[in-house]
């Protein structure tokens, strides 16, 4: 079990290491100060992801700052065609706990699913609901689906069954995709 929990976790998107070299080869031939900060913003957000990835649990806050940094690099990549709403009072953020990567993983399965232009903006809700963190997104498929659909989820859900019993749900709900982490 121990053995299955370290590979699920193990398992981070190298297409998301690609899309950022490609942006930050964008930067640097567009506006070198850019390309300074996001590369500081891309090696802040391995640094928290290497500092958490050997625990089970994290505070909210703790997946904040990984967050933080993985938006920046998002934003930078899609501006305006993104669009981000977050709502998790900071007692909240503070006491409850969550997966690592749980949330980054989730906003990134959210920007390679659907659509995300600027006539049709990608919008992803972060809240508190009741004993759950959601995330929610418009949902807006993409026509061609990438490899590995689902794959995510999965992997959310097996390290969530491997340290509780309470489950993860997820569903579309109002033209939203909407997943509900139970907090810890």
């Amino acid at each position: 079990m121990l053995f299955e929990y370290e590979h699920l976790k193990s398992q981070v998107n190298p297409h998301f290491l690609f899309n950022s070299l490609n942006t930050l080869t964008n930067l640097i031939e567009d506006d070198k100060n850019a390309a300074l900060l996001y590369t500081n913003q891309l090696s802040d957000l391995y640094r928290n992801m290497l500092s958490f990835r050997n625990r089970d649990t994290i505070t909210i806050a703790e997946e904040w700052e990984i967050m933080e940094n993985y938006l920046y690099i998002q934003q930078s990549r899609f501006g305006p065609a993104l669009k981000i709403e977050i709502d998790v009072p900071d007692p909240i953020k503070a006491t409850k706990k969550i997966i690592p990567m749980a949330l980054q993983l989730l906003v990134e399965n959210a920007i390679k699913h659907n659509i995300v232009s600027v006539s049709a903006p990608l919008k992803i809700k972060i809240h508190i609901d009741g004993n759950f963190i959601s995330v929610e997104n418009t949902y807006q498929p993409k026509i061609s689906k990438e490899a590995g659909a689902g794959l995510g989820l999965i992997n959310i859900r097996k390290r969530y069954n491997l340290l509780t019993k309470r489950e993860i749900a997820y569903f579309i709900k109002d033209k939203e995709f909407v997943v509900k982490l139970p907090l810890l």
